[in-house]
């Protein structure tokens, strides 16, 4: 299964990557969370 997901608004220098990522790890989730030039 491939799903895409984009946030936006203030979601870059706050720690919503690193969040993002533990509670993926947590639930056994795989792959990529990145920042966009769009700022989302």
């Amino acid at each position: 299964m491939k799903v895409t997901v984009r946030v936006f608004g203030n979601v870059q220098a706050v720690g919503y990557r690193a969040l993002v990522k533990s509670i993926a790890r947590s639930m056994g989730v795989r792959g990529l969370v990145r920042n966009l030039e769009d700022g989302s």
